[in-house]
């Protein structure tokens, strides 16, 4: 029965591999996995090149691959093929760099095998010398004398291939570092996680308070340890920076936009209807909210809202908020044509004043990061999937950019840092159990380089937990978990260079503390820290506070001032269209649309091909244009009408260009067109292309940007000033890195193809 299931996959999973590359290129979408699968096929085997890695043959002449203790079996195979053809002598290098002990991603498809594999037996045809490196130059030597006192009870004895095993190899530290660095052992008993993170917190004050500018970071196995922690620190008043750590939907400034877009995508979501009555944009108290819905399960929200005589039965307040609420949504209540839901929620959001409510840059970028989310699951300007929406932004995570001396990250983020204190929170917790797959495997290395794939195929969930097939694989999975597990602890403890911190806590019973759980790192540094625990429990017994007992606390609330209203905008200054004089005349501008802005594209494309002599300059033959202006509008997703009307706005600009003297002279001139450019200007290296440089009579350069506007209103000397003004800046810049490049004297000036007007502009 395995067997006709297993042949069943082979079948299947072919097909789900096609279907799901169809998908993505429909979606125009794609991953890493599907990168590395398209590099391994155009570079081929080490047996069988294929052309790309032919024609790299002829120029790569060195490869250098840093991390390579993180290498997967593909990227192995993929450097086989690139030196398949290399032959001893030839003067190619194959320079690999990588500490095995520090091999943390075995989720990633890293196989630390493969390095010691490539250590004893090089890489294809390659032979690779070791040399081992041994100096520590980041800890001081008293944390590298306790590395090496304690990892060898850490790590396994001997290095093994197939179980992927690896011994710990001793360090020696430098003289610059003699008579420094220290381990300290933060015994807990109890499984209180705010006596954790309080225990953590006085740590972290304390070295703010001994030292001046020493870093710390704070390291832990997985995010779920730190909530307790970072409330801590916040209510001491400590700032940190959090790296990827905050799930985007946990976030106080999202839990409230989020309930904005579902309460927009469907009248009859009341829960979030009533998370928008209750927060500080409305500000409702209960009493009001229950006034409001008491008695009409079956009525939505909106339409409550709109029932005068529950309406007169609120407060004051409630119902001044409640007619700011109405006020502020009417726009954005009903989807139209022209808006996408992502559009409608953050014109919503603006009217209800989010922004104000804000409490730094980065409650803005993690709006804003909210925003482009929504933007990419929306369709048919709704969520179809409420759930699903919320699935997402949970994978989503958000760092705090703030400048502190305080780091919180992931042991895996630490990875290649360094900090002069690390603290290692939350030894004694253990990961959740993870999912059972619904189908498993492994590989299996033999010490030779061959490689094994065995796989237990899916049947009834009975079956598969006595199959010895699938508890040999998952045993085997566990085991290589466990020695990464090791591997991850020496990661994040040699990160420090002064003191390392190790906080952990165990469970207390009726006849003393128990040891750590065996999934735990603290389990790992039982050997180790067993004698610290043992003295800190003979000197105080006493389990922390479990902090289960209830406290009752009145949660703050933020409201909106009762007066508060949208403010006005200031028009930016380059916006201006106020003559000298202080008139402002009315100046109709033609919104750039996207005919717009595919007639520029093809008629700079035009402007570039005369300049450069390689297209007619004749009016006449403007008409046999058309057909490759068509070709190129195709080419950028134009329809047939569509291009029709782009490329009589084509024909035009270019008429009026070859008929007007100023805009001949613009084609002809000695000079560049196109010209590409790059150097630094306002501190920043930047690179610009210029329409075109024409050089005059006088030996000055002008700077001329091509600008397909068109003007149908009164007032073109005012449409003209205030597009000199618009782009004054950007001719600033341009005319700026190309005096630096040439030293010549430059003007600048703009140049109207369908006005047949020459605009010069002074920067």
């Amino acid at each position: 029965r395995q067997w006709g299931v297993l042949l069943a996959l082979f079948r299947l999973l072919p097909v789900a591999v096609a279907e799901f590359g169809r998908v993505s290129q429909a979606r125009g979408v794609t991953d890493h996995i599907e990168v590395a699968l398209a590099a391994g096929s155009a570079l081929g085997t080490a047996d069988e090149t294929g052309d790309v890695a032919l024609l790299l043959d002829y120029r790569l002449r060195h490869i250098l691959v840093d991390e390579m203790q993180d290498t997967s079996r593909s990227q192995y195979r993929m450097l086989e093929a690139l030196t398949g053809g290399w032959q001893q002598g030839d003067g190619r290098t194959l320079f690999v760099v990588g500490d095995p002990m520090q091999s943390i991603y075995r989720f990633r498809n890293a196989e630390v095998a493969q390095f010691l594999l490539a250590s004893r037996r090089g890489i294809g045809q390659v032979a690779l010398e070791t040399i081992l490196l041994r100096r520590n130059f980041r800890s001081g030597a008293r944390l590298v004398d306790w590395f090496n006192a304690s990892f060898p009870h850490i790590l396994p004895e001997r290095d093994d291939v197939a179980g992927g095993a690896i011994a710990y190899s001793e360090c020696v530290s430098v003289e610059a570092q003699q008579d420094i660095g220290h381990c300290v052992v933060h015994p807990l008993f109890g499984a209180s996680r705010d006596a954790e993170a309080a225990r953590v917190r006085e740590i972290i004050s304390t070295i703010l308070t001994e030292t001046a500018d020493e870093t710390i970071a704070v390291l832990v196995r997985g995010r779920t340890t730190l909530p307790e922690l970072l409330r801590e620190l916040r209510d001491a008043g400590i700032s940190y920076q959090a790296i990827d750590i905050d799930r985007l939907s946990d976030r106080p400034e999202i839990i409230d936009v989020l309930a904005l877009t579902r309460a927009l995508a469907h009248w009859g979501d009341r829960v979030a209807w009533l998370g928008i009555l209750r927060s500080p944009w409305a500000g409702l108290d209960w009493t009001d909210i229950h006034s409001l819905v008491d008695g009409a399960p079956s009525a939505t929200v909106p339409e409550l809202l709109q029932d005068a005589a529950r309406i007169e039965q609120l407060s004051m307040h409630g119902r001044t908020a409640v007619a700011r609420l109405l006020d502020a949504l009417r726009p954005s209540l009903h989807p139209d044509r022209s808006s996408t839901l992502q559009q409608r929620v953050e014109r919503a959001w603006f009217a209800l004043g989010g922004p104000a409510l804000l409490a730094d840059r980065n409650a803005v970028e993690n709006v804003y990061q909210y925003f482009d989310t929504l933007a990419k699951a929306e369709a048919g300007g709704t969520l179809p999937d409420t759930v699903a929406f919320r699935d997402l932004l949970d994978t989503q995570r958000v760092s705090s950019s703030v400048a502190s001396r305080v780091q919180v990250l992931t042991m895996h983020k630490s990875k290649g840092l360094q900090f002069d204190h690390v603290i290692l929170h939350g030894l004694g917790r253990h990961p959740a159990s993870g999912q059972k797959a619904v189908l498993s495997w492994c590989g299996i290395t033999g010490t030779d380089g061959s490689e094994h794939r065995i796989l237990s195929p899916v049947g009834r969930e009975d079956e598969v937990e006595k199959d010895p097939l699938h508890n040999f694989i998952e045993r085997t999975r566990q085991e290589k978990d466990d020695l990464e597990s090791s591997r991850l602890l020496y990661v994040a403890c040699t990160r420090a260079k002064v003191a390392l911190h190790l906080v952990g806590h165990v469970a207390v019973g009726d006849e003393g503390f128990r040891p750590p759980h065996k999934k735990s790192l603290l389990a790992l540094l039982w050997p180790i820290v067993k004698r610290d625990f043992e003295q800190a429990f003979a000197a105080d017994p006493q389990p922390a506070a479990s902090g289960s007992e209830d406290v009752w606390v009145k949660p703050p609330l933020r409201r909106l001032p009762a007066d508060w209203s949208l403010p006005e905008t200031t028009p930016p200054p380059h916006g201006s269209t106020a003559d000298a004089d202080g008139a402002s005349p009315t100046v109709t501008f033609e919104w750039v649309g996207a005919e717009a802005r595919l007639a520029g594209t093809v008629t700079h494309r035009w402007l570039l091909l005369i300049s450069q002599g390689k297209a007619g300059i004749d009016a006449g033959e403007l008409p046999g244009l058309r057909p490759v202006s068509r070709r190129w509008l195709a080419g950028m997703g134009a329809d047939d009408a569509t291009a029709a009307t782009v490329c009589d706005r084509v024909e035009a600009a270019l008429a009026g260009v070859l008929g007007d003297e100023q805009g001949r002279w613009l084609l002809e001139a000695p000079g560049e067109a196109e010209l590409a450019l790059s150097g630094r200007y306002d501190g920043v290296v930047q690179s610009i292309v210029i329409d075109r440089v024409c050089i005059d009579d006088d030996g000055t350069h002008w700077v001329v940007d091509y600008k397909t506007s068109s003007h149908e209103g009164g007032d073109l000397d005012g449409f003209l000033r205030a597009e000199a003004r618009r782009y004054r800046e950007q001719l600033r810049k341009y005319r700026s890195l190309y005096r630096a490049c040439f030293d010549v004297p430059v003007r600048t000036a703009l140049y109207f193809p369908l006005l047949q007007r020459f605009v010069e502009v002074d920067t």
